[in-house]
């Protein structure tokens, strides 16, 4: 089964760059998240989103 969901760390693995990134993309809008009971998970379609419009690979 493929996952819909990552965790931030996750996120910012396959984007390279850190979780404050994530966490910063997230703050502003640029990259959607789901809270889950205490955690917040990014849609894998974000991740994809992202990566198309050049996200991935911001300065850590």
């Amino acid at each position: 089964m493929d996952k819909q969901l990552v965790s931030i760390g996750e996120a910012a693995t396959v984007l390279g760059v850190s979780k404050d990134t994530i966490r910063r993309l997230i703050r502003t809008g640029a990259l959607r998240a789901v809270p889950i009971a205490r955690r917040v998970m990014v849609p894998m379609s974000e991740i994809d989103r992202a990566c198309a419009q050049g996200l991935s690979g911001q300065v850590k």
